[in-house]
C-alpha cells in the first residue's frame, strides 16, 4: 500500500536521501505517484513535526517485469505487476533448441503485455 519516503528509508535501512533519489527516479519513469490523503485509508495521527509526508503508491498498469526459465525440459515465462501480481505464466516444452523456444514464448507474452 502507500507509503511515504520516511517509511519506506525506516522499511529499508537505506538513508532518506538515498529513497528520494530512487523515488524520484521511479516517478519520472512513470512507475510510482503521490497519493492524495483521501486515496490512504485512515491511520491513528501520531504526533510529527515538519512537513506532513505525501503517500507513495505504484501506478498500477504501468510498468510490469518479464521473468524467463530455461531449463532442461520446459522453457517458461511470466508477466509480473510491480505489484507482484502474476499477470500472465506459460510454459511449454523445450524442445530441441531451447533458446529458440524461450525468445519465441518471450515475444509472445511480451506482445500480449507491452509493458514488459
Amino acid at each position: 500500500g502507500p507509503a511515504s519516503r520516511a517509511g519506506l528509508a525506516q522499511r529499508t535501512g537505506l538513508a532518506k536521501a538515498t529513497v528520494g533519489a530512487i523515488v524520484a527516479d521511479l516517478e519520472a519513469a512513470g512507475a510510482v505517484v503521490e497519493s492524495t490523503l483521501a486515496d490512504v485509508p485512515a491511520a491513528p495521527a501520531a504526533p510529527s513535526r515538519g512537513r506532513p509526508s505525501k503517500p507513495l503508491s505504484l501506478r498500477p498498469g504501468s510498468h510490469v517485469g518479464l521473468g524467463l526459465e530455461l531449463n532442461v525440459d520446459y522453457v517458461s515465462a511470466v508477466v509480473v505487476a510491480l505489484a507482484g501480481t502474476v499477470l500472465t505464466s506459460e510454459s511449454r516444452p523445450a524442445g530441441a533448441d531451447r533458446v529458440a523456444v524461450l525468445l519465441a514464448l518471450a515475444a509472445e507474452v511480451r506482445a500480449a503485455h507491452p509493458g514488459a
